[in-house]
């Protein structure tokens, strides 16, 4: 739907290195010596197109469906309340105004009640850095710990609706006090990336961005408090 995409130099199949091209240097070299009778003039048998072209395939590894799936966890204790930390990773609209490869995001839908303690509205956040570009459509829940948890635990789920680069995500904030002013902060996000190039290519992008907007946030809480 987006013209988007994952750019970047290196995702350009490398045909230069020591596994196909040596395997044809060799073969080609060898080939001048061919006495037509299905011999190399050494005495070795020459291969079959079918045997040669499996050798080259066996150089692929194979790409294996269960490495599609990739996972973030990050904790921090921090001295501010679960509702001064809750306001912000909520705050979805102005995430371009503090979070790092944030270039826009805005709320596209009002804000709703999905059931008894749940609000609900639909966002949308672009990401644009090197080799990373896209727009992130997602469906935003806002648990209050008032209705849903006795021990005041409080959450934010995202579920990604819309993406040129994964196939599915999934985003939990919880936020869990620890005593007056003091909460833990668990950012967790599952991501499914079926694309094998994108997903060896992206995976250590997304570990950058978990700790980095991490980070991003803590720092947001604190210039708001400094502002009050």
């Amino acid at each position: 739907m987006h013209n988007r995409r994952v750019i970047s130099s290196f995702l350009r199949p490398n045909l230069s290195g020591s596994g196909f091209c040596s395997i044809w240097i060799t073969t080609a070299k060898r080939c001048k010596n061919i006495n037509g009778s299905g011999y190399f003039k050494d005495g070795t048998a020459l291969p079959s197109r079918r045997s040669f072209i499996t050798s080259l395939l066996g150089k692929v590894p194979p790409y294996n469906t269960n490495n599609s799936q990739h996972k973030e966890k990050r904790t921090k204790i921090v001295h501010y309340s679960p509702d001064t930390v809750f306001d912000v990773v909520a705050d979805v609209g102005n995430y371009q105004n503090f979070l790092p490869y944030i270039i826009n995001s805005k709320v596209l839908t009002p804000k709703k009640r999905i059931r008894e303690g749940v609000m609900g509205f639909d966002a949308q956040v672009e990401v644009g850095c090197s080799i990373l570009s896209d727009r992130f459509r997602s469906k935003v829940e806002l648990h209050d710990h008032k209705q849903q948890h006795s021990n005041g635990t409080s959450q934010i789920v995202a579920q990604c609706t819309e993406s040129s680069v994964v196939d599915k995500m999934h985003t939990v904030w919880t936020f869990i006090p620890k005593g007056d002013n003091v909460t833990e902060v668990v950012f967790e996000v599952q991501i499914d990336i079926y694309d094998p190039i994108k997903y060896s290519t992206l995976s250590s992008v997304f570990s950058y961005m978990a700790q980095t907007q991490m980070d991003a946030f803590i720092v947001e809480v604190e210039n708001r408090l400094q502002k009050k």
